[in-house]
């Protein structure tokens, strides 16, 4: 944005550039002419828009045109001058200047009147060149390339005024960088010109555009004048700083930007990430501030023309001079190339190279001065060698001095320690290395990648290359454990709160329901007869007892049955506990995309139940995968002995064969071996043998690619091409060698030889030494023993071989069938995964339900709890109540008890027992508190007993004994009056209590109500979420097999 506060212009507007390269100019509000207490929001200001056309193309085409045309005229004058040349030598005249052009010439008759031979004519090219170009004439010019418009419009990043009215001046970014255009609004008169000029394509064009030289087309990114105006300060986009000097316009008698000569650069901030925002002076405009993107803000002191030459004085400063000259300069590439040296670079490497040269000449110079001295030591030595024994000497004589040999090998020494010590950083550096490597790729691997082949056939199984678990995964298995058991007893701890006091009013219930029976039956008594007669008697009594134990068992079966027979809405507990079980647990099997769906209890899923679930399957699978690594670690440390064994019996099998003749032996078979990927841990284990033989081998491998590169080219490349160099190291890792083309070992090969050897020198002996029948014969049955021994070894190598092959089989067939169980797990982990993420979508909201639900069980479980308490107290209550009132009775039948039959006094002490008489109240029983209750208790007593003592005291005196009625039952009854009504007041009280219980028991119900309409509406939504959740999950699952 560009404001025109500090410019010399006629009205208050605010320019402002936008990225789109559009240009708006905003007339500004006068002060208080709007309101803002409510709004900053000002609308209906003049504006006027112009939107920037790319013109580069055209400008570069123009200046490509210029750049011909200059050198066409160039070229016309060095024609007007070879003319002049070749006029003045007389080779052509005036007249035949205009035939020339379409006429040939004789090249070499031109060079005999030039006096140059053809020999001569190599130093007159350029004359010949500019001769042929003469006689050959112009050569057609190619078409122009089409005007390139880019198209996205071209950022604006800097606009401000210019000194011409409504005109203006733009920096570009993007394609059109690299020059400042000079633009200005469109008028209708402007407008109309171009459209009858026919130049529709050019209305809103740039006025003036200014190439701004040595900028690679980098765009300007701000502007600021200098205090004077003499120059202007330009923030670049790749971070640097351009002074541009400038010029005064002759005719405007004033400084102008589209007069720019000279300029300084200055590089401060990043190239990349520094493209400067601002420039600014201090307040005494003695320093210049420059801000850019990487965050990065440099001061710099502005130099004045005097400091400056008071810095040339003083110091001899040589400030660079700016830049003068650059349209005519030819523009330099730069040099792309990543392995180009640098001039600092090309100086090191050529004194680098110098060094090295002169270094080797030296060290050759060495060499061959040892080499000769080497030769005539060898000389020396053969003339001693052709001395005559006693006159030659021996070696240690050649030594001149031995502290010579001893202080060389100490030297030595010293330089092998030395080397230690100066590659000891090295060497610990890549050990650690080392260690890094192990501890990233190979310690966290539990068993690496086996294949264990068998030996006759070609069957082979590899292990799994498993890793451990890592220590995340046993933390969050800790975690689970740990919150289980949480769960577990928070289970055991969240029972019905009302469990205690349900139970223990069943239990009373049961202790008053459960009394005596009624009285047992009284036993018969047998009347004792005796003689025949009385046996006769007690037969028919024992038949007749009999027949009645008989029907009372008959009757008791059937009063057990009758009894037992269940009412027509009884329930079998053992049904409803099966129902119950299988409402809980068999689930719902209506459709889950149902209305009237409810998810079952076991369910009901949550991302911590999921994760507990993928935990236990990696930790199954960790499981199978080492249960059967183990299992072939076993296999192999067998095929080791077996192999051990078999080594044993082809031992013994040589000693046998060595002892029979030629004919008669077996082949032996060859001893199976490890290969390399049978035993892989031992290719990470190394010594120092196995380290020199791997460089001899790397040598070895670069001699023959050097051999190889070398003869690529020559003749006999042909032959030999389809031969390779064995791969040491065994067979490769997934292919093992034909075993029947095994060769047998040297040492069966050396066996055999001696045993050969052994057969002929034994026939030779038999031919010279005759046998007796005796030693025949224990010939013979040696040579069958042999012959047994021979097969029976045979035959254990062969059996050892054939175990271990089927052993190797089966294994193969179990690993067959663990490969399809762990890609079932594999698809498994990835569906449980899949849904872990889903229920972490679900899981806040689902947390909020559940936790309402938890919260209103909690509220409904304790209003149970108090609606039980409020239940027994008013249970209770009504027992003390139920007390009174028999106390109340039981005083009444005293009462009546001690006035006796036929006493005259009856009615008399009738009324005053039952007399309501006004009572004081005990203040020392109440408290302070209570003395206003007692008042208007004693208030309503006086209302209500008020009448009837007014009823009465006229006819009845209570307080004197009356004549003839005994003093002592007049005090009898008064004090049972007392006691009654000590009866009444505690009823009265406890009637009220219970009351006040009865009430707040009602609203204990209410509030309980309102909490079990809370809850099942809370249970709705979590139910109603989880079908929702487990649509998701279902559609999720379509998905994903699809």
């Amino acid at each position: 944005m560009e404001d025109t506060a500090e410019l010399i212009i006629d009205k208050n507007t605010l320019l402002v550039s936008c990225e789109n390269g559009v240009v708006v100019e905003i007339e500004a509000p006068e002060p208080g002419s709007y309101d803002t207490s409510k709004t900053y929001q000002i609308t209906g200001l003049a504006m006027r828009t112009y939107t920037f056309k790319s013109i580069k193309s055209r400008l570069r085409r123009e200046e490509e045109e210029a750049r011909k045309a200059a050198e066409e005229e160039l070229r016309k004058k060095e024609e007007e001058k070879q003319r002049r040349i070749r006029r003045e030598r007389g080779i052509e005249s005036d007249d035949e200047d205009n035939d020339d052009d379409n006429k040939g010439y004789d090249e070499k008759k031109v060079l005999e009147l030039l006096g140059l031979t053809p020999s001569e004519s190599e130093s007159d090219k350029p004359l010949k060149q500019t001769i042929n170009t003469d006689v050959d004439g112009k050569e057609e010019e190619p078409e122009p390339e089409p005007l390139f418009i880019p198209e996205d419009p071209s950022p604006i990043h800097y606009v401000c005024y210019s000194t011409k009215p409504d005109h203006f001046w733009l920096s570009v970014g993007g394609y059109d960088a690299g020059y400042l255009y000079e633009c200005g609004f469109v008028t209708e008169a402007e407008r109309e010109a171009r459209i009858k000029a026919g130049q529709e394509d050019r209305i809103g064009d740039a006025k003036t555009a200014i190439p701004m030289f040595g900028t690679n087309d980098v765009p300007i990114r701000c502007i600021y004048y200098s205090p004077g105006r003499d120059q202007v300060l330009m923030g670049m986009e790749d971070g640097s700083i351009r002074i541009q000097m400038l010029e005064e316009d002759a005719e405007k008698k004033q400084l102008d930007i589209n007069k720019l000569s000279q300029y300084w650069s200055l590089n401060m901030h990043d190239n990349n990430y520094g493209p400067l925002t601002g420039i600014s002076s201090s307040y005494d405009n003695q320093f210049v501030l420059s801000v850019a993107a990487d965050g990065n803000i440099f001061v710099y002191d502005l130099m004045s023309e005097e400091k400056i030459e008071e810095a040339k004085k003083i110091f001899r400063a040589k400030i660079p001079s700016a830049r003068k000259g650059l349209e005519d300069e030819r523009k330099v590439e730069d040099i792309e190339q990543k392995g180009f040296y640098s001039i600092e670079m090309e100086k090191q490497k050529a004194e680098h190279d110098k060094m090295m040269k002169e270094a080797d000449e030296k060290k050759l110079t060495v060499r061959r001065t040892i080499a000769q001295l080497r030769r005539q030591f060898k000389k020396l030595l053969e003339k001693n060698k052709e001395l005559p024994d006693h006159l030659q000497l021996e070696r240690k004589e050649f030594e001149m001095d031995p502290e010579i040999k001893r202080e060389l090998e100490k030297h030595k020494q010293d330089k092998i320690e030395l080397v230690h010590r100066e590659l000891a950083w090295e060497s610990e550096k890549l050990q650690i290395a080392l260690d890094k490597l192990k501890n990233r790729f190979r310690d966290e691997l539990e068993t690496d990648r086996i294949v264990i082949f068998s030996i006759k056939t070609p069957h082979k199984v590899a292990s799994f290359r498993a890793a451990g678990l890592s220590e995340e995964f046993f933390k969050l298995k800790c975690q689970m454990e740990n919150r289980r058991a949480t769960i577990l007893t928070d289970k055991g701890l969240s029972r019905d709160p009302t469990r205690e006091l349900t139970g223990a009013a069943k239990k009373s219930d049961s202790f008053v329901e459960g009394g005596l029976q009624p009285g047992q039956q009284d036993m018969k008594k047998s009347t004792l007869l005796t003689g025949r007669a009385g046996e006769k008697v007690n037969k028919a009594l024992q038949k007749v007892e009999k027949a009645k134990q008989k029907r009372a068992a008959r009757q008791a079966l059937w009063d057990a049955l009758y009894t037992g027979k269940p009412p027509d809405d009884y329930e079998d507990p053992a049904d409803v506990s099966a129902i119950k079980e299988a409402q809980e647990n068999m689930g719902d099997y209506k459709l889950k995309t149902a209305k009237d769906y409810t998810v079952p209890e076991q369910l009901r899923m949550n991302a911590e139940k999921k994760r507990n679930q993928l935990l236990v399957l990696i930790e199954e699978i960790y499981r199978h995968k080492k249960s059967f690594n183990q299992r072939l670690i076993a296999l192999r440390d067998k095929k080791i002995n077996v192999i051990d064994e078999i080594q044993q019996y082809i031992n013994e099998l040589m000693e046998v064969q060595s002892k029979l003749s030629p004919n008669q032996r077996k082949h032996i078979p060859k001893c199976p071996e490890l290969y390399p990927c049978e035993i892989p841990e031992r290719q990470f284990q190394y010594t120092r043998d196995s380290l020199m033989k791997f460089k001899e081998d790397m040598q070895q491998r670069i001699i023959e690619e050097q051999a190889k590169a070398a003869g690529a080219s020559g003749f006999g490349t042909g032959f030999g091409s389809g031969f390779s160099a064995p791969t040491q190291g065994g067979p490769p890792t997934e292919q093992r060698p034909d075993p029947s083309v095994m060769s047998v070992s040297p040492s069966v090969d050396k066996m055999k030889t001696n045993m050969s050897v052994g057969s002929t020198s034994a026939s030779t002996s038999e031919t010279e030494i005759e046998l007796s029948p005796l030693e025949l014969q224990m010939m013979k049955a040696e040579e069958i023993r042999l012959l047994y021994q021979q097969n029976r070894l045979l035959g254990k190598i062969d059996e050892k071989i054939l175990y271990f092959d089927a052993e190797l089989r089966i294994l193969r067939h179990v690993k067959h069938k663990l490969e399809i169980d762990l890609k079932n797990a594999d698809l498994r982990h990835v569906t449980l995964f899949e849904e872990l993420q889903l229920l972490k979508e679900f899981e806040k909201r689902e947390n909020v339900l559940a936790d309402k639900v938890e919260g209103k069980n909690r509220e409904k479980g304790d209003m149970q709890m108090k609606v039980m308490e409020c239940q027994q107290k008013l249970d209770n209550k009504k027992k003390d109540i139920e007390r009174l009132q028999e106390k109340e009775k039981t005083l009444c039948t005293q009462f009546q008890q001690s006035l006796g039959e036929n006493n005259k006094f009856a009615d008399f002490l009738t009324k005053v027992f039952k007399k309501k008489i006004k009572r004081a109240k005990k203040k020392a029983q109440t408290e302070e508190g209570s003395d206003e209750e007692s008042e208007e208790e004693s208030e309503e007593e006086s209302d209500w007993s008020s009448e009837d003592e007014e009823s009465d005291s006229e006819a009845l005196d209570d307080s004197v004994c009356p004549p003839g009625c005994e003093q002592e039952m007049f005090d009898n009854v008064c004090a049972m009056r007392e006691k009654r009504l000590d009866i009444e007041e505690a009823m009265a009280d406890e009637k009220k209590l219970h009351d006040n219980m009865k009430k707040d028991s009602e609203t204990l119900q209410k509030k309980a109500k309102i909490i079990d309409s809370n809850l099942r509406t809370a249970e709705a939504d979590l139910e109603a979420f989880q079908v929702c959740k487990i649509y998701c999950h279902t559609v999720t699952h379509k998905v994903h097999f699809v």
